[in-house]
């Protein structure tokens, strides 16, 4: 479909993965040119005591993520010119490492907070470095 291109990172974004991992080195930041965007839904997709993996489906496809800050156990991402409808929600039943999402918006500026067992960190999964 036109808008959603896959992204992958062990917790995920068009789709975009999402990788936390414990203990994990600092979340890679990415700067492409942002154009707004809407979080249309979180899926859980494997999870055990040391990572959890998501996908998270932007439409259309974001151009642009960044790490916050946070404590070591609660890693965020941002996502620029982003915001949530109101389906994108926290799956049901996290058991692994991430227990709990948080939907943070900060003006046009989305930031999912992961809330670990642990120290971790996200890590997206095939975001694009750079649009062309």
């Amino acid at each position: 479909m036109l808008g959603h291109e896959p992204l992958a990172a062990a917790i995920f974004a068009g789709f975009a993965w999402i990788v936390l991992t414990a203990p994990a080195s600092a979340a890679q930041q990415v700067a492409p040119v942002a154009r707004p965007s809407v979080l249309s839904s979180v899926k859980l997709l494997s999870e055990s005591p040391s990572e959890s993996r998501f996908e998270l489906t932007f439409d259309p496809a974001i151009t642009a993520y960044g790490p916050s800050q946070g404590a070591p156990n609660q890693p965020s991402l941002s996502f620029p010119f982003s915001s949530r409808a109101a389906q994108a929600v926290q799956p049901k039943g996290m058991k692994g490492l991430v227990r709990q999402l948080d939907f943070l918006q900060q003006d046009n500026v989305l930031i999912v907070r992961f809330d670990a067992a642990e120290a971790a960190s996200a890590r997206p999964e095939g975001l694009p470095s750079s649009v062309r």
